[in-house]
């Protein structure tokens, strides 16, 4: 790259990116975000990587935007014990577009755009990965979008049809609603005719809540959510989703109407 300035009159370009193969050529070097140890963030350095060529069933990927997720912050700590010791690239989720196909790949083309779904490794500019890993975007949706869709939605998902077997007039308990997994949680509940969803947020969330479908948000900081569903559903509640363990579920787990699931997750 030059190191001469631009003329002012010059559009500025868009930053650099890796290139797609060309057939032949060695692969592209790229950076990738690196875990090189447990601790804080000053443990993930950016560092330069040489890819290879997509093995047989995989693809290429060039990546326009990652999601980042509570699991990552755990295995930034040390505290995930299904990722591989560091060095090593995080990264469970992406979104990008299909650079160069290894041999007996025929679902997928060059230019494809492509949600990725992995364990880990997804944290750098190009990534290899099988290509039942990949899965195609949906006309109009932003790279952005997709990189978070994959781990809250297809979590939300199993948890509540999957495990939950959520039926219509039934009653759900949504812990952390706010967050990624909440917010995918009530999206699919007003999928379900007549579901009433119960949702625990800090107050300054209440009003996106409500506008999103939760019919009672309850501030778990001033509040014990467990009084307040008894107040409006004495009977309690049909499924719990609880991301937070100890005591809390316990609780859950006393709120249930017979025949009522709680599913622990996170």
């Amino acid at each position: 790259m030059s190191a001469e300035p631009a003329p002012a009159s010059a559009a500025p370009e868009p930053a650099p990116g890796p290139e797609p193969p060309t057939g032949g050529g060695e692969p592209v070097e790229h950076r990738a975000l690196v875990l090189t140890g447990f601790g804080g963030y000053d443990k993930v350095k950016v560092q330069a990587r040489r890819g290879a060529d997509p093995r047989p069933g995989e693809v290429s990927v060039s990546v326009r935007a990652c999601g980042l997720n509570f699991a990552d912050l755990m295995a930034r700590q040390g505290l995930y014990d299904r990722l591989p010791p560091p060095p090593i690239c995080p990264g469970m989720e992406c979104a990008g577009t299909v650079r160069a196909l290894g041999d007996g790949v025929r679902d997928r083309q060059v230019g494809d755009k492509v949600m990725v779904l992995a364990r880990s490794g997804l944290w750098q500019e190009v990534v290899n990965v099988p290509v039942s890993q990949t899965f195609p975007m949906p006309e109009g949706m932003s790279f952005e979008e997709a990189a978070a869709l994959l781990v809250n939605y297809i979590t939300a998902y199993m948890i509540l049809f999957d495990f939950g077997n959520l039926r219509p007039n039934q009653s759900v308990l949504i812990h952390m609603a706010a967050g990624g997994v909440g917010t995918a949680a009530i999206q699919l509940c007003k999928t379900v005719e007549n579901v009433t969803i119960f949702g625990t947020a800090s107050a300054s969330k209440h009003d996106t809540l409500k506008e999103s479908g939760v019919a009672h948000p309850i501030d778990y900081r001033t509040m014990d959510y467990a009084e307040e569903i008894r107040k409006i559903s004495p009977k309690g509640v049909d499924i719990v989703l609880d991301p937070l363990g100890g005591s809390d579920t316990s609780k859950a787990f006393n709120l249930l109407k017979p025949m009522g699931k709680l599913i622990t997750y996170g």
